[in-house]
Formats: C-alpha cells, sequence, structure tokens
C-alpha cells in the first residue's frame, strides 16, 4: 500500500501507461488494433550490393547519423515467412559509429537504423517495406557481430495485415564472409 501512494504521489495517476509514448506523459493517437497473429521472418543476405564508410544516401530510415562517422551497407538478400511469404528481397543498413556507449573505441555496439524490401509476390502486390532500429555489437572473439532490436512494417498491402506489424530482431553479421541473418519475430496487427 504504501507503494502504491509513493507512486500515485510521484506520478499523479495509478494507471497503466498505454504505449511509451504515455508513459513520458506525451500526446499520442492510440490506434485501432485487430486481432493479432504471429508474423515471423527469416531474412539471409549474402551478396553484398555496396559498403561504404559514410551515411546511407537515398533518405531512407537507414540514412540516421547522429555522429557523423557511419556505415551503409546494401544487400539483396532471401526472405522465407511473415506476411511476405518465400522471396527477394533488398536491404540497407547505417551504422552509427562514434555514438556507442564507448564513443567509437572497440569492442563496442553501435546503433543501427534499417530498411528491408521484400519483392511483390503472390500474396503481396506492392513491394513490402520494413524498417528496423537496434545494435551491432562487436565480437568479443571470433567474427560474428549480433545484432538486436525491434521491426516495424510501414508498407504492405498483404490482406490478414490490417494496421501493421512489429516486434523483436535478432541477427548475425559475419565479418569475415559479410553474411547478415535477421530473425524478425512478432504480430501482425
Amino acid at each position: 500500500m504504501v507503494a502504491t501512494l509513493l507512486a500515485i504521489g510521484l506520478c499523479g495517476t495509478a494507471t497503466a501507461a498505454q504505449n511509451l509514448q504515455d508513459f513520458f506523459g506525451l500526446p499520442f493517437v492510440l490506434p485501432t488494433i485487430g486481432k493479432l497473429r504471429a508474423d515471423n521472418q527469416k531474412v539471409t543476405c549474402t551478396k553484398i550490393v555496396s559498403k561504404l564508410p559514410a551515411v546511407c544516401s537515398d533518405a531512407s530510415y537507414a540514412a540516421q547519423c547522429v555522429s557523423g562517422t557511419c556505415g551503409c551497407i546494401n544487400y539483396t538478400c532471401t526472405n522465407t515467412g511473415g506476411t511476405a511469404s518465400n522471396g527477394s528481397g533488398t536491404l540497407e543498413m547505417g551504422f552509427d559509429f562514434a555514438n556507442g556507449p564507448t564513443l567509437g573505441l572497440t569492442p563496442d555496439c553501435y546503433p543501427i537504423f534499417g530498411v528491408y524490401t521484400a519483392a511483390a509476390g503472390k500474396k503481396d502486390k506492392i513491394p513490402e517495406e520494413t524498417n528496423f532500429a537496434g545494435v551491432a555489437c562487436d565480437p568479443l572473439s571470433g567474427q560474428v557481430a549480433q545484432i538486436n532490436g525491434g521491426w516495424q512494417l510501414v508498407d504492405f498491402s498483404t490482406p490478414p495485415v490490417s494496421n501493421g506489424a512489429g516486434g523483436t530482431l535478432t541477427g548475425t553479421l559475419n565479418l569475415g564472409t559479410s553474411a547478415l541473418k535477421l530473425t524478425l519475430k512478432g504480430e501482425t496487427f
């Protein structure tokens, strides 16, 4: 009871926040959420189109570089599962190297921003775009960097998806072979 009174005194109310914006007291519009369905997808990228020591320059979600010391990598990929089903796509991922906890000293974890665009297919008649953000961490041993973050489906026409999809992102980037593997787990709504 003392904890509840303390929480009410500090926060003003004892109601739970609806989302992160609400948690911080910022204005928001609560979206209508339909029936939730599992949405799990694997993206495998083995063919590098380009790898540059610069910010991604196409004004996409991946083109975020607060520190000015960045990298951008582009791939052609294959995907399985998810709302796009099996097929191919393109991926662009930006790395912000001087914006991690150690500000550029290695080993470190670096903010990443990316866009995966699945090609149009049987289910989705237009390309399906998924934005993601997270961190990529230098390997402590070996050549495999770990990736963790979240994703949000932002452009789609698949009928089972009414308002979008989102969830968690995990993966690896092999620094020796340049192979990138991502697993997206979440729900459509």
